[in-house]
């Protein structure tokens, strides 16, 4: 019998995708991945990592060190309810940012939150040493479990709660999601994969100086200095672009009412 961790993903997207990649790399951890069906991920993680994957229910590990809930936000409750009938032993866990611990709450079960402040692509490499991994657990044992298994990962482990994960979260939607969304606004409004390369260094050098300054001294630009003709051209330009011309006077207006 194995003494190793084992650990049971529930999910074949991005972020199981990356879970299974750096437990199996650790080589002290046993993973299973189980998807409700076979996808074209599955079956990466299946062949490139050559892992233990299932899809039916019946072959769903009955034990385990710990389950990892890794589906989207709107299907963990249905999830949940599936698979927690089909569990012995074992502390289940769902990796979201934005999803109060009480959706897993089981008599049942020791049960917490594993999750890691970061963006997933599945085409990306990551150096989970860097990143944050924001836990929750629903008693000081699975908070200590969970702070353990996290630890194989990353030195960057935080225990919180789900009110202040979710600001996290909130957070990283900003600083991600709405940031990302202004590269496509730009890349779109120079034309060419080229031209957006040319900003590359513009956009380093804001995240940078954002960090070790702060965002109220890194602040620049014509909002920030309230130059109104500039902002007009701006406007004119972006005339056709209705989408855009609503995010840039609302950013600008945010940035004056930020420096009045």
């Amino acid at each position: 019998m194995s003494l190793k961790p084992f650990i049971v993903i529930i999910g074949a997207g991005h972020l199981a995708y990356h879970f299974s990649k750096a437990f199996t790399q650790l080589q002290t951890v046993e993973v299973c991945v189980y998807n409700r069906r076979q996808t074209p991920l599955l079956k990466r993680i299946q062949h490139e990592l050559q892992l233990k994957t299932v899809t039916q229910l019946k072959q769903f590990p009955k034990a385990a060190t710990l389950y990892l809930v890794c589906v989207s936000d709107a299907a963990i409750a249905s999830t949940v309810k599936t698979v927690v009938p089909l569990i012995e032993r074992g502390t289940l866990c769902h990796c979201s940012g934005s999803t109060p611990i009480e959706v897993l709450k089981t008599d049942k079960l020791p049960y917490g939150v594993l999750y890691p402040l970061q963006s997933f692509s599945a085409k990306r490499t990551l150096n989970w040493s860097n990143i944050p991994l924001l836990i929750e657990g629903n008693a000081l044992s699975t908070t200590h479990l969970l702070k353990k298994m996290a630890q194989c990962l990353s030195p960057k482990v935080h225990v919180t709660n789900s009110e202040n994960r979710l600001q996290f979260h909130l957070a990283a939607v900003l600083v991600n999601n709405f940031v990302n969304a202004l590269y496509l606004a730009a890349s779109q409004q120079l034309g060419s994969a080229k031209a957006f390369q040319l900003l590359k260094p513009l956009a380093l050098e804001t995240v940078q100086k954002a960090f070790e300054l702060n965002p109220v001294l890194s602040q620049t630009g014509p909002a920030k200095r309230g130059d109104a003709l500039t902002i007009k051209r701006h406007l004119q330009v972006l005339k056709n672009s209705k989408s855009t011309w609503q995010v840039y006077k609302s950013m600008s207006a945010y940035i004056q009412q930020q420096f009045p």
